[in-house]
């Protein structure tokens, strides 16, 4: 048995496609590819590919991981050989590595996920108030109630450079907050307008080890 971690870049011809369907998409490929797929309980069990955290429809990224556990060795460059000519478009691999026994898996193993939103009203005086807070409300409606949020605890860190916004999300138990809540609550952009806003993950605090060191950032 082996564990491939793999890391994928979501391209726009492949934006509009579900975790679900993403994670289906690469490992059909690896299945056309002749690599040896795990399943659970045998034969009849689900395939045995699990991805990160979610990412929204339409936004892109550079940064989706994937664990395939393989009922044979296999090298990462071998696996990456394999694969790649069978990915979709708009599905690219951009880097693999076999996981060490006990490393924790991909579903647990990603600490922070970072955002870039581009827009043109990023202000600097908004995202000053923001650091300043020690609690700061985001609200979000849910089976008519509304929820509030503590932005604080899950924003790690908000900076503009020009007419981007990087955004670095701690990844905590009770789910992700959405780049447009807090674009929406820091900078008062209506959330019609925020939703629209192109978004794309560009990067990833990842535990790939089996002591749980943070060994790789983008």
């Amino acid at each position: 048995m082996a564990i491939i971690r793999a890391r994928f870049a979501r391209e726009r011809p492949a934006q509009w496609l579900g975790p679900q369907e993403l994670v289906a998409a690469i490992r059909n490929a690896a299945l056309q590819a002749g690599l040896p797929i795990a399943r659970a309980r045998g034969d009849r069990g689900p395939w045995l590919a699990q991805s990160g955290p979610p990412l929204g429809l339409g936004h892109l990224s550079q940064c989706e991981y994937v664990d395939l556990t393989l009922t044979a060795p296999c090298s990462a460059a071998e696996f990456a050989e394999r694969l790649r000519p069978w990915l979709p478009a708009g599905i690219r691999l951009l880097w693999q590595r076999r996981l060490p026994p006990g490393a924790p898996g991909i579903q647990h193993a990603v600490k922070r996920l970072r955002y870039r939103v581009t827009d043109l009203r990023w202000r600097a005086d908004a995202i000053t108030q923001f650091e300043a807070a020690g609690y700061f409300p985001c609200f979000r409606r849910k089976q008519r109630k509304l929820k509030e949020i503590d932005l604080k605890q899950h924003v790690h860190q908000l900076t503009a450079d020009g007419i981007y916004l990087h955004i670095d999300l701690s990844v905590c138990a009770e789910g992700l907050v959405k780049p447009y809540e807090i674009v929406s609550a820091v900078f008062g952009v209506a959330h019609a307008e925020a939703v629209l806003l192109p978004v794309e993950r560009t990067g990833a605090l990842v535990d790939s080890s089996a002591a749980k060191q943070l060994v790789e950032r983008l």
